[in-house]
């Protein structure tokens, strides 16, 4: 925190700022913003807050947050640095300065691109730095902040520790919030995304070789989705779920992808988006497996996911339409289809 102070070149202090301190970056020249009780704060907490602060620099939160509302965008930004520990939250809650976890808001860690499309209804909240703070994306504002992620990564071996541990280098900022999918998981959505495109192209070389003409030439691919099936019996633990949600709704291939939660009968689909409701459904399941009569729920030609331990009570599925991704925890056999070991 020290060796970014060093790169600060004003203080202003500002009347009814959204929250503590925020920052500027415009033509290079970096602003510290403060509100106007800073002077009442004890060193330790101006201390915590500057680190907080740090890390929406760090992590270049000003320049993702795009067209996103700023105070909702602000709120998962906040969840994301106080899940990888940029400053001291007990501190900070200890002195009258609540902060925003993953936990509060309902949704498991993920990016907040990805958190900002899972969290429910709310009006905004958090330290208010996305309201207040600016980056103007000149060249010379680039080059400052590379310069400065740099000399602050080089002066706090700690710090760079502290956060490469949650996954490495991430493109376009020093360092991700959040650790990458595990294999498994990569594994699936490697697979899918690929199908996505190649039946994109197929859709494309259709269009091109019309006879009518005036017909659109190209796509874009949208992604087609999937469906995932998870099996309610506890076969996938709470936190290989959370994270597979996580990295689904975050894949632009897998879109409009929903959950169908099932035991010996199967929910309504639900929006993958849909954190809290996926986790109440399956916590409020669990006596029971049948594979076989929730396979009706598949969608033609839209691929289907199943996180199961592959113990179906009353047997398999017919051959589907679409690919089947059978992620299975356990040495249980499944039927045809790609299979991905879970780590049990």
């Amino acid at each position: 925190m020290a060796t970014w102070l060093q790169h600060v070149q004003a203080v202003r202090v500002v009347a009814g700022l959204p929250g503590p301190c925020a920052s500027s970056l415009v033509k290079g020249k970096i602003t510290l913003l403060v509100d106007s009780a800073w002077p009442t704060y004890t060193p330790a907490v101006q201390r915590e807050l500057l680190n907080h602060e740090l890390g929406h620099f760090l992590f270049d939160h000003f320049g993702r947050r795009g067209e996103r509302d700023p105070m909702r965008f602000n709120l998962v930004c906040d969840a994301a640095l106080d899940h990888v520990g940029v400053q001291d939250s007990a501190l900070l809650w200890a002195a009258g300065h609540p902060g925003v976890t993953f936990e509060g808001l309902g949704i498991p860690p993920c990016p907040p691109e990805v958190a900002y499309e899972m969290l429910p209804e709310s009006n905004g909240g958090g330290c208010g730095s996305l309201s207040a703070s600016e980056h103007d994306g000149s060249g010379e504002s680039l080059l400052t902040q590379l310069q400065v992620l740099t000399a602050v990564l080089a002066a706090d071996p700690a710090l760079r520790a502290r956060l490469g541990r949650q996954g490495g280098q991430g493109a376009g900022r020093a360092v991700p919030e959040l650790a990458a999918p595990k294999p498994w998981i990569r594994q699936v959505l490697a697979y899918l995304s690929a199908y996505s495109v190649r039946l994109d192209r197929t859709r494309s070389w259709r269009r091109e070789h019309r006879t009518v003409s005036g017909l659109p030439g190209r796509s874009k691919t949208t992604g087609i989705g999937c469906r995932i099936f998870v099996d309610a019996s506890g076969s996938v633990g709470e936190a290989d779920l959370n994270d597979f949600l996580s990295a689904v709704c975050g894949t632009p291939e897998l879109a409009g992808s929903d959950v169908v939660v099932f035991d010996g009968t199967a929910s309504d689909p639900m929006p993958a988006t849909a954190h809290g409701a996926i986790v109440a459904a399956v916590s409020a399941r669990g006596g029971g497996t049948a594979i076989r009569a929730t396979s009706a729920l598949r969608q033609r030609g839209q691929p289907a996911v199943w996180l199961t331990d592959a113990e179906s009570g009353d047997g398999w599925p017919d051959p589907h339409s679409a690919p089947e991704v059978w992620c299975v925890v356990g040495g249980a056999p499944v039927p045809s289809g790609y299979r991905v070991q879970v780590d049990g």
